[in-house]
């Protein structure tokens, strides 16, 4: 099964990539923005890894998408 494609950077629009990660003991794999620094969490995986950055991203599309909403919304009120 392939890999699902990587999203870009949800806060600059960068390409990312999937890198091997350390923290304390643990090693695995994240998906990191050098324009920016953002980063996910680390995941045994690289598909776990890849498959929650692309969750992040739609999360964050969606939360932007609901507040214009409700700004047309407070200012067809006002």
């Amino acid at each position: 099964m392939p890999r699902p494609e990587l999203k870009p950077c949800q806060f600059c629009g960068a390409e990312v990539e999937v890198v091997k990660d350390f923290e304390y003991c643990f090693e695995g794999y994240s998906v990191w923005c050098e324009n920016c620094h953002s980063s996910s969490a680390i995941y045994d995986d690289k598909t776990d890894a890849i498959e929650a950055w692309n969750r992040r991203t739609n999360d964050i599309q969606e939360t932007n998408n609901l507040r214009a909403q409700q700004e047309v919304h407070q200012a067809l009120a006002d």
